[in-house]
């Protein structure tokens, strides 16, 4: 089955995290200005690519470049030939580096907007905030296929501790953008809110900023004898998870104020939220 679309409604680069994300085997043939390429990928990852006379990574990094277009997704395709063996993520990565290299100036506003002009070292700033935090999804990735594991299955536990450690990845890193007003990024303080509509929060606790999931495994180990009970509480806690997640890249996002920069990173993070809650649903807690 063939998906067609145009890059004017969605980034290519978003359009790759996807089909790599979802770990798609296939072609994505783009056509633009008489140019056609067609980049091709193998269980989520990209192992050929060609434009014109560039093969390889090289034709890969052309084609990112491109922001208008068509595409074509076709499955059920046979690579033939291999040309490329980095990560996926890592080639992104890359791929938006040569792009900001290229680049002589940023988006600005159009005219009449109010927003400022921003300087040489804000766009610099931005540019590698938008690369820590696009490595850090990178990371938060690798939990996805753990949280699939069959182990969760028999062990529930697992995908709560496995979801607190994304949660504290994510802390870290709002914590070293917060730096001067570390209120913003409290767990105590989202908490008060979070307790609202989440009583089983109060299971976790909080100790120097970080979570505690230990109480709340404790009572797994006895609760055999009423397993709704657990599969609620759970459940729950999961939504607690995700909603500190979803909290803590919305604070990383907002940090970003090159528009370009912050529309990527915004693209890229709601990818991994999407499919971590498609994860979530399927276990049986």
């Amino acid at each position: 089955m063939a998906i067609e679309g145009d890059l004017k409604n969605i980034s290519l680069t978003g359009l790759v995290q996807i089909i790599c994300l979802e770990r798609k085997t296939g072609e994505l043939v783009l056509v633009r200005r008489g140019q056609e390429g067609v980049i091709f990928f193998e269980k989520g990852e990209i192992v050929h690519a060609k434009l014109d006379s560039l093969i390889g990574e090289e034709a890969l990094f052309s084609m990112l470049s491109w922001t208008d277009g068509d595409f074509r997704i076709t499955d059920k395709v046979t690579v033939i030939a291999k040309t490329i063996s980095i990560n996926w993520n890592h080639l992104l990565m890359e791929g938006m580096r040569r792009i900001d290299e290229r680049k002589s100036e940023f988006e600005l506003p159009p005219t009449g907007d109010m927003s400022p002009i921003f300087s040489q070292a804000d766009i610099e700033q931005n540019t590698i905030l938008r690369d820590d935090i696009i490595l850090l999804i990178g990371q938060l990735e690798q939990y996805i296929p753990k949280l699939s594991d069959k182990k969760v299955t028999k062990k529930p536990s697992i995908a709560i501790e496995l979801l607190k450690d994304m949660v504290h990845l994510v802390l870290e890193e709002a914590e070293l953008v917060a730096r001067v007003d570390q209120n913003v990024v409290s767990l105590r303080n989202i908490f008060v809110k979070l307790n609202e509509r989440y009583p089983q929060a109060r299971l976790l606790h909080i100790d120097n900023n970080r979570l505690s999931v230990q109480t709340l495994i404790n009572l797994y180990s006895g609760w055999a004898s009423n397993t709704s009970d657990r599969k609620h509480t759970f459940r729950q806690i999961s939504y607690v998870m995700v909603e500190l997640l979803e909290y803590y890249f919305s604070f990383l996002v907002n940090s970003i104020h090159l528009i370009n920069l912050k529309d990527e990173v915004e693209e890229t993070s709601g990818v991994l939220m999407m499919d971590l809650k498609k994860t979530l649903d399927k276990i049986n807690f």
